[in-house]
């Protein structure tokens, strides 16, 4: 697991979790301008990305393990390097490019390239958009200043993803993964390219000389959606009529699409109720609101 302090500047500012684009090549498999006015959306919005992984579908797990140990030359290898790679460019130049600067980083999925020098295609990727490599699982305290010497700050969970199910399955998984970490304030779940969002209550009694009360904290639980589409007209396997991996595995069809999560920050007055022990002791505390699109 990786741990990061991240730097987004003041709020209002916008959290763009961003992966399971799967980009193969071709575009008819891709939901190319909803992606595109997606991330306009969010640079707009002053969006830091985070990546979720899968941005490209070029090796499964599975598919990935038999390639490795087929015992092929170094010049078979090194074209399948260079496909990769040039999946890299093509997602790079077509739809992320605009975001270089703008990401807190990114999150290994299940799709990518391991490259004959040791690195991944998602390592590529980081470097092309200048950010930072997460791994599997990520942790995040997005530190957000108040003043020159005040700050706030609240912590995110993040992983690509892992299994199937319908959105109450995200949900669930979410759920639990939320009673596991105190303190955090969303987690952020990729691969099953769901945009079921909730959120979910953690109490806290607080006392004070004079008062007493419950306090209540919201923690969102966000699925980060996805980009490949299940259901492809005219779709061909060479000369032959014949559906992806959706169609074939007779799976549900998902709405495209994914979140973003603004970031404002209010003053939470308590204890006392004499307004100057009030104004004296008021917390600034971060508030985090998802939209889907």
């Amino acid at each position: 697991m990786e741990l990061l302090k991240f730097h987004p500047g003041k709020a209002p500012f916008t959290i763009a979790p961003l992966g399971d684009i799967q980009w193969n090549g071709d575009p008819d498999d891709v939901d190319c301008g909803g992606l595109e006015r997606h991330i306009q959306r969010a640079l707009d919005a002053k969006a830091w990305f985070v990546g979720h992984g899968d941005y490209i579908d070029f090796a499964s797990p599975s598919s990935r393990a038999r390639l490795m140990s087929s015992g092929a030359y170094d010049g078979p290898m090194q074209k399948l390097d260079d496909v990769a790679l040039e999946l890299v460019d093509q997602v790079y130049n077509r739809f992320l490019k605009p975001t270089k600067g703008r990401w807190a980083g990114m999150l290994e999925g299940h799709h990518f390239w391991q490259l004959k020098d040791g690195t991944t295609t998602d390592q590529t990727l980081c470097r092309l958009l200048g950010t930072t490599h997460l791994g599997t699982e990520a942790g995040i305290e997005w530190q957000v200043p108040l003043s020159r010497t005040a700050l706030t700050s609240f912590q995110t969970w993040h992983h690509h993803g892992w299994g199937a199910g319908e959105e109450s399955n995200l949900i669930l998984k979410l759920k639990k993964v939320a009673a596991d970490w105190d303190g955090v304030s969303a987690c952020f779940m990729g691969h099953m390219t769901k945009m079921a969002s909730t959120v979910i209550p953690k109490l806290r009694m607080v006392f004070s000389p004079a008062h007493a009360a419950v306090v209540e904290r919201r923690v969102l639980l966000v699925g980060t959606g996805g980009w490949n589409k299940g259901k492809v007209v005219g779709r061909r396997d060479g000369l032959v009529p014949r559906g992806g991996y959706v169609e074939r595995g007779g799976m549900r069809p998902v709405s495209l699409g994914a979140p973003l999560v603004t970031v404002t920050t209010e003053i939470l007055r308590r204890g006392s109720s004499d307004p100057k022990w009030r104004n004296k002791h008021r917390v600034y505390v971060p508030v985090l609101e998802v939209s889907n699109r």
